[in-house]
């Protein structure tokens, strides 16, 4: 047979052993032959004998299936083999070696390596974007009435499948915010403005958003990213967030504060009111004197934030003494014809405020406003106390305070009480805390 190696094993005087390529299957020089092998038993190839020198001996006799071999000369060219014991050989080697060169192999690594693969990458991206946050979040509180809503997204999106709708209170758009279960919707301001590769959208409401109002916001499987694919299901705040407290007063004259404005005060038939929007803060005063057209009876606020004084203002012989620490005193004269504002220093002096188109007395009642710029300073918490006082000789006496609680009506009444007002909390006037 050609390309194959003959392997000689034989036993004469000690144990031989060589190998050749049988490049031809021609026989050699012949020498003295060896003894022939023993027949291989089944299934095992018969081993020939091995000469000392020349010619290989006779193949042994080739078993059930087995291969014989012919020995080989370990000093000269291997020999023939027994033509009929090669027969044998080449038989069982033929059918062996053909049996297992020929036929094509098939293992584990063939059936993975042909068989095409598909995974994620080549289907391309088919996961749903996820909103991932929402501010305003959940349940907050204290919102501006005008505030920034940021929706961020699990992924880059498409900035033109974020909508809004701009006009109307039609709930459309993929952006949608609502506080009556989207029954309608607040036009927004506008397209959504994308940042953050795409992953950032932010809007805000055309118009200031309702005093105490709850809102929620939407948005729809109408946004895409930026493979197409829209979210799996709408996603809505499961929690509505509440916009601060604000209410607007128009200085006119005519009473605008409501149930959630009005203070109750130590004197029957007074009333007092407060209340603040992003611009002022309001305050007003209900009763018999208001309309006395009187020069020596007085309606008095004090303001205070951080630093400040705890001692009043005089008034002829009255001074109270204060529970907070007040830096502006407010100030206007029943006969309509003095309004000032004092502000401490180092001592009580002039605030130089304009009251300008900013308080106004109608028969028994009257109002008023301060800018929160008058006050130069950002308030967090703005304490105010108010009342009014006669200073006339012998007749001097303060009343009408709110808190109801901060004195006693009396000469020279000292202020035990005071209203903490939070300008961006969603509380109301009357529900603010009374301290101390």
């Amino acid at each position: 047979m050609i390309g194959k190696w003959v392997c000689l094993f034989g036993i004469g005087g000690g144990v031989l052993f060589a190998c050749s390529a049988d490049d031809t299957g021609s026989a050699k020089t012949p020498g003295q032959g060896g003894a022939g092998g023993t027949a291989g038993t089944s299934g095992t190839s018969g081993i020939g004998g091995g000469g000392a020198s020349g010619s290989g001996g006779s193949g042994g006799g080739s078993g059930s299936g087995g291969v014989s071999t012919g020995g080989g000369g370990v000093g000269a060219t291997g020999g023939a083999a027994d033509a009929a014991t090669d027969a044998d050989s080449d038989a069982g080697a033929d059918a062996t070696s053909d049996a297992g060169a020929d036929a094509p192999s098939l293992d584990a690594s063939d059936a993975g390596a042909d068989a095409p693969s598909l995974d994620a990458s080549d289907a391309g991206d088919v996961t749903p974007p996820v909103v991932v946050s929402i501010t305003p979040a959940d349940s907050a509180s204290g919102v501006a009435t005008l505030p920034s809503i940021v929706v961020t997204f699990s992924e880059a999106m498409q900035p033109a499948s974020l909508t809004a709708s701009t006009t109307g209170t039609s709930c459309s758009g993929s952006l949608q915010l609502s506080a009556d279960g989207f029954s309608t919707c607040v036009p927004l301001a506008g397209a959504p403005t994308p940042s953050a590769a795409n992953t950032v959208f932010a809007v805000a409401p055309a118009i200031g958003l309702q005093s105490l109002g709850k809102y929620q916001l939407r948005v729809t499987t109408a946004a895409k990213d930026a493979s197409g694919n829209p979210l799996s299901a709408d996603h809505t705040q499961p929690a509505a967030w509440t916009v601060r407290y604000h209410h607007s007063i128009v200085i006119d004259g005519n009473n605008d504060f409501t149930a959630d404005e009005t203070l109750s005060t130590s004197t029957t038939g007074y009333t007092a009111y407060a209340a603040w929007d992003d611009t002022f803060f309001y305050a007003g005063l209900k009763g018999p004197d208001v309309s006395s057209a009187s020069a020596t009876k007085f309606w008095v606020c004090y303001l205070g934030s951080t630093a400040g004084t705890t001692t009043g203002v005089s008034y002829n012989t009255q001074q109270p003494g204060l529970p907070f620490a007040a830096k502006w005193h407010v100030r206007w004269k029943s006969d309509n014809t003095f309004t000032d504002a004092l502000v401490f220093g180092s001592a009580w002096g002039p605030a130089s405020w304009s009251f300008a188109g900013d308080i106004l007395q109608k028969n028994d009642y009257v109002e008023m406003r301060v800018g929160w710029t008058d006050f130069a300073e950002t308030i967090t918490t703005l304490k105010f106390a108010t009342y009014m006082l006669n200073e006339q000789g012998s007749s001097e006496f303060s009343y009408a305070a709110a808190p109801a609680a901060a004195f006693t009506d009396s000469y020279d009444a000292d202020v035990a009480k005071y209203f903490a007002f939070d300008p961006a909390a969603s509380v109301t006037p009357k529900q603010s805390p009374i301290l101390p």
